[in-house]
């Protein structure tokens, strides 16, 4: 018996010795995996560090590529015809010979629809994923560095279809190809070149960077520049990576959806195009004019901030309309004309002004199904609109200051300032003891004049009615329908006259039912008097100070981690994307 026991004390001292043992052996695999992936992450940042060297490699291994492709205007690329005929041409290609890892199928820019792209085809034997880096022989451009993305489970297949980007034009460009099984060893590496050629849009393919002196690390991502007839992506040392051709003047946003990329090309045109640059669908908005901002509302439409031209009043940047992404039909869903007739009468067309741009509205976001706050520079308010399906919407309540509706009806729309009505309370209290005129009770904070952009943020935490709002107060007062307006009656603003110190990101708390609003954070920026903006991305912080052609991204602390310069005009917005889930895998962070 007491042998018997003896075996099993031993049998269980060795289980649980080789347990420990493989569970050590998980944790140092695990371990080792997670700094892999770090290492694969830093490569990703688009920055010159020790993490990221330059690739050595023979020249004998490298297998130039020459196909660079007749270029075509925007209007004959964004046909959906041209697209499928491309397909097709693939299609025959692909029929008529093998293409494998080795020496797969190369077009350059095969749709058109990105300047600095490559089309990439190739079949493998077994489930594989790929990644790629770009290499030029410039020790100051950093390697362009990220895992495709294929849509398969776990990202890995064994038919390969891939769009890259990333290309410096003007130089010979290295492409490294990795194949990775799906553990994550490397099975093989092959090396391409390609001698890319000038953009035709001569746009600039480096920006100015100031370093800060956050030590956080950067964001992964593009940043995104609207232009005229460009979008350009731009890397975290400020190289230009993609450009995606436009037919004209457009909105400055882009929207995921459905798995492609939705973006305006003109006034009145919108396209949505997969990730290999295919043009799927090309929506137009008809007699309506695209002009800043546009959502999507969650359910099937795009709500796109428009101008109706044509009207009596040539009033601009007034309307809301809504564009179906099934039936593509448009419906109008209302018009500021209508909804704040009084106050459209009242403003005054300038002289040399050709259109009439009384309400300017600049940004839109989503409240509920149903609702929408607008933000107005020229009147420096944001404005509740609800019931816009309905026959009859309506202003529910609008954010600003008094002076700027007084002796108007609308006054009685504006929420309250939170502890104002004590504080005016207070003060009437005082002047019945006092014989000297007091004066009106000081305002408990100042609110906002000529914001540029507003993002709404619903959260579980708080009550229902209630919600944070951030605003990019610009600081600038300038109304040009009413230049009777004196805009002395507000301290440390800017005007035409003088600056500003600061503009301010500013939090809002919206209470709904007590219909107040709340000044909860305040945030100094530079002093930008127009089209700032700011994204909350990765937690950090991008900020766009347009009218002073810069943009930079702060740190989760608001240190300056990075700043860029530029000479374009009219950019209203810079957003950073990581184009993970489209062009990128989204596995690696």
């Amino acid at each position: 018996m007491k042998k018997r026991l003896l075996q099993i004390l031993i049998t269980s001292m060795i289980m649980i010795v080789g347990l420990g043992g493989l569970s050590f052996y998980l944790y140092k695999k695990g371990q080792n995996a997670l700094e892999e992936e770090k290492k694969l992450a830093a490569k990703e940042l688009d920055i010159i560090s020790e993490d990221a060297p330059k690739v050595s490699f023979e020249e004998s291994r490298v297998t130039p590529i020459d196909n660079i492709t007749s270029k075509y205007s925007p209007e004959v690329l964004y046909n959906e015809t041209y697209s499928e005929g491309k397909t097709k041409e693939m299609e025959k290609m692909k029929k008529r010979n093998r293409y494998d890892f080795e020496n797969p199928l190369w077009q350059w820019n095969l749709y058109g629809t990105n300047n600095l792209s490559m089309y990439l085809y190739f079949k493998t034997g077994e489930n594989v994923s790929i990644r790629y880096s770009i290499q030029v022989e410039d020790e100051e451009i950093p390697n362009f560095t990220r895992n495709l993305y294929n849509g398969e489970k776990d990202n890995v297949t064994r038919e390969h279809s891939y769009q890259l980007t990333g290309f410096i034009p003007e130089k010979k460009n290295y492409i490294i190809l990795y194949m990775y099984n799906p553990s994550g060893k490397l099975l093989n590496e092959v090396v391409f070149s390609i001698d890319v050629p000038a953009l035709a849009s001569k746009a600039k393919s480096k920006l100015d960077v100031k370093i800060g002196k956050s030590e956080e690390q950067i964001s992964n991502g593009l940043y995104t520049i609207y232009s005229d007839k460009y979008i350009w992506l731009y890397d975290n040392s400020g190289y230009l990576r993609s450009e995606i051709p436009l037919i004209g003047t457009t909105s400055q946003k882009m929207i995921f959806y459905e798995d492609n990329l939705f973006y305006g090309i003109s006034e009145n045109q919108f396209v949505l195009v997969d990730k290999l640059g295919q043009v799927i669908d090309r929506y137009s908005i008809g007699k309506y004019e695209q002009y800043v901002d546009y959502l999507y509302n969650g359910y099937g439409q795009m709500w796109i901030l428009a101008t109706k031209p044509g009207k009596k009043s040539k009033s601009i940047k007034d309307t809301l309309i809504s564009l179906d992404m099934d039936s593509k039909q448009v419906t109008e869903l209302f018009s500021m004309e209508d909804l704040l007739k009084k106050m459209e009468k009242k403003a005054k067309k300038t002289k040399k002004a050709k259109k009439f741009d009384w309400i300017s509205l600049n940004c839109i976001e989503q409240v509920g199904s149903d609702g929408v706050l607008l933000s107005s520079r020229e009147l420096s308010t944001i404005i509740k609109v609800d019931k816009i399906n309905s026959r009859e919407p309506r202003i529910s309540y609008m954010i600003g200051e008094e002076e700027i509706w007084k002796g108007t009806d609308y006054k009685k729309k504006l929420l309250k300032k939170s502890g104002q009505e004590e504080a005016d309370e207070e003060q009437a209290a005082e002047q019945e003891n006092s014989v000297i005129d007091l004066g009106e009770a000081e305002d408990v904070f100042f609110s906002h004049i000529g914001q540029s952009f507003i993002k709404y943020e619903a959260s579980t935490v708080l009550p229902e009615g209630q919600y944070y709002l951030y605003v990019w107060n610009s600081n600038y007062g300038e109304w040009d329908t009413n230049k009777k307006f004196n805009w002395n009656v507000f301290s440390n603003i800017g005007t035409s006259k003088k600056d500003a110190e600061y503009s301010y990101i500013k939090k809002y708390l919206i209470d709904e039912s007590a219909k107040t609003f709340n000044l909860e954070e305040e945030q100094e920026v530079e002093y930008t008097k127009k089209n700032g903006s700011m994204q909350y991305y990765k937690e950090h912080r991008i900020d766009n100070y347009g009218s002073r052609n810069e943009f930079a991204e702060y740190d989760s602390k608001d240190r300056l981690l990075r700043k860029f310069s530029h000479t374009l005009k009219n950019v209203l917005r810079v957003e950073k994307q990581d184009m993970k889930g489209f062009w990128f895998y989204l596995g690696r962070e």
